[in-house]
């Protein structure tokens, strides 16, 4: 290695700006991974709360659509009759806003949420993905104007326990921050359902806001037995009119399907960037084969083999790749954090630098250059002693 390394400071400035390159498409790689990693973590934690219910919404609806054409809450009644359902909860979604009038920001993340529950929700045995509490406690089914924050949404804010968080003209009393997820539900606020319908009202035009508590976004239903999901969704849609239930499967599928384009898009533009750095380890490589012929037929008249020789320039490229991959890697992460440190500000962190990711950057770096210097260091090898001692 110490060999690698002097042969590698004979050209200082080429060996510079090839490691360079190799920064910039490891930094990129980085970055960019780390906005996917979030994604991930963020539809992980979507496909584990999705994945535990049968989920109910208005059929006119475009899924995901936060406020719709809302529900009746007497569905939830309706929709518990079905066999092979053991509860069914009424909720109500909102996109955060301090004010009336405030416009919801647009992010490269999720949105703060309010979510209008039903405080039985919390203590509901056959939830398989509950809310777990950091500090604090939830409110009861007597209480209203209170609310159970996410570790994000409190950070933004600046709240704590006994703080007050105003969404659209009303404060609500924060009672409880949920433990750490790494998902959405850090940049959730669940309020009593009844507030919440009260806010969704104010959103809907007449006569949709004539009786607001009698309205729900979704109803969240939990069978009986989670693998018979499909069965349960289906015996919803045949039996109640006017709803769309969607099993565990279907969401997840769609989850997945639009994570896969996503990811497809978000590596293959910076894996782009890294390639390009690999082309400069060639270069560099070629060019190092090109000015030691001499050197390298010296090597194997005093007895170096082919294999010497190979191993002598794939280090050499190996190394180049590793301090560019170490190199990028830093500076993508400390990048990431400073755009964190800004986005914060808005209740959205975009990006997050996970071991997963460090670890597949600089392998990926460290491979690649290896790769790159192999068809250089095989030319190499294979050069006539003779020939190369005759070279100038």
């Amino acid at each position: 290695m110490i060999e690698a390394w002097r042969n590698l400071w004979r050209r200082k400035l080429r060996t510079l700006l090839t490691v360079l390159g190799i920064v910039v498409g490891t930094l990129a790689l980085t970055v960019m991974g780390a906005m996917s990693e979030k994604i991930n973590l963020l539809v992980s934690g979507a496909l584990k709360y999705y994945g535990t219910r049968v989920i109910v919404d208005p059929k006119a609806n475009i899924p995901g659509q936060l406020v719709g054409p809302p529900l009746s809450v007497d569905l939830a009644e309706t929709v518990k009759a079905v066999p092979g359902v053991a509860q069914a909860f009424p909720t109500v979604y909102l996109v955060y806003q301090e004010g009336e009038e405030d416009l919801p920001s647009a992010s490269l993340g999720f949105p703060p949420l309010v979510v209008g529950v039903d405080a039985r929700r919390f203590e509901y045995e056959g939830d398989q993905y509950p809310v777990v509490l950091a500090s604090g406690r939830f409110f009861r089914p007597d209480e209203r104007g209170l609310a159970v924050i996410g570790v994000d949404l409190a950070r933004f804010k600046k709240i704590g326990i006994g703080g007050n968080l105003r969404v659209r003209g009303r404060d609500f009393r924060v009672s409880g921050i949920i433990e750490r997820t790494l998902t959405v539900r850090d940049n959730v606020a669940f309020v009593p359902l009844a507030d919440a319908q009260e806010l969704l009202a104010m959103l809907l035009p007449p006569p949709f806001n004539s009786n607001p508590h009698g309205l729900a976004s979704q109803i969240e239903v939990y069978p009986a037995d989670l693998r018979q999901s499909d069965v349960v969704a289906a015996a919803i849609n045949e039996r109640v009119p006017g709803v769309r239930a969607l099993p565990p499967n279907e969401i997840k599928r769609q989850f997945r399907q639009s994570l896969a384009v996503f990811n497809a898009i978000v590596i293959g533009s910076a894996a782009i960037a890294v390639v390009v750095g690999g082309l400069s380890i060639l270069n560099t490589m070629a060019m190092a084969v090109s000015e030691r012929t001499r050197e390298i037929g010296i090597k194997k008249a005093v007895g170096a083999g082919d294999g010497d020789i190979l191993r002598e320039f794939l280090r050499e490229a190996a190394m180049m790749g590793l301090l560019g991959g170490l190199i990028g890697l830093g500076g993508g992460a400390l990048l990431a954090f400073l755009i964190n440190s800004i986005t914060v500000s808005s209740g959205v962190v975009i990006f997050a630098v996970t071991t997963r990711l460090s670890v597949a950057v600089v392998i990926f770096a460290t491979v690649l250059g290896t790769g790159a210097g192999l068809f250089p260091a095989l030319a190499a090898a294979r050069r006539n002693p003779v020939q190369a001692l005759r070279a100038q």
